[in-house]
């Protein structure tokens, strides 16, 4: 079991049931395929908690670093710790107004990915249409 501390207070824990292949893992930028599961099924939680993680228990693409929603920042930190093929657990406390701290349990399977160039390496015109995409997310999320 890993335990991972990261920026803003996120802190999760990142468990590996099947390990994952080859040496990389995705990073900002990348194009991931997943199947996302809840543990139980029966959250309640409203589904704009984690309506970009929708439908779940189906094979979605997500883009790395652009979420929406406060459960997808959780899920998007375990993609970049993960390698194609790996099915693992995500534990993390969430609190709403409904519930006082609840344990969240997603089960996240990274199918594959392709890698985003890494920033040093972009032209001027990649970095500023990346840019455009971090603005343009932002302004949909503080709207």
């Amino acid at each position: 079991m890993t335990v991972y501390n990261l920026p803003d207070d996120i802190t999760f824990t990142k468990t590996i049931i099947e390990p994952g292949q080859r040496l990389y893992a995705p990073n900002e930028g990348s194009n991931c395929k997943v199947i996302i599961k809840f543990l139980p099924i029966d959250y309640a939680l409203n589904e704009n908690l984690y309506n970009d993680l929708l439908p779940l228990n189906e094979e979605i693409n997500i883009n790395v670093g652009f979420y929406s929603t406060v459960i997808s920042n959780y899920v998007h930190k375990c993609l970049i710790t993960m390698k194609p093929n790996e099915l693992s657990q995500l534990n993390f406390n969430y609190s709403s107004d409904l519930n006082e701290n609840q344990i969240i349990t997603i089960f996240i399977h990274l199918s594959s990915f392709e890698c985003f160039p890494e920033i040093y390496s972009m032209s001027i015109d990649n970095l500023y249409n990346f840019g455009l995409k971090h603005k343009e997310n932002a302004n949909k999320s503080f709207h």
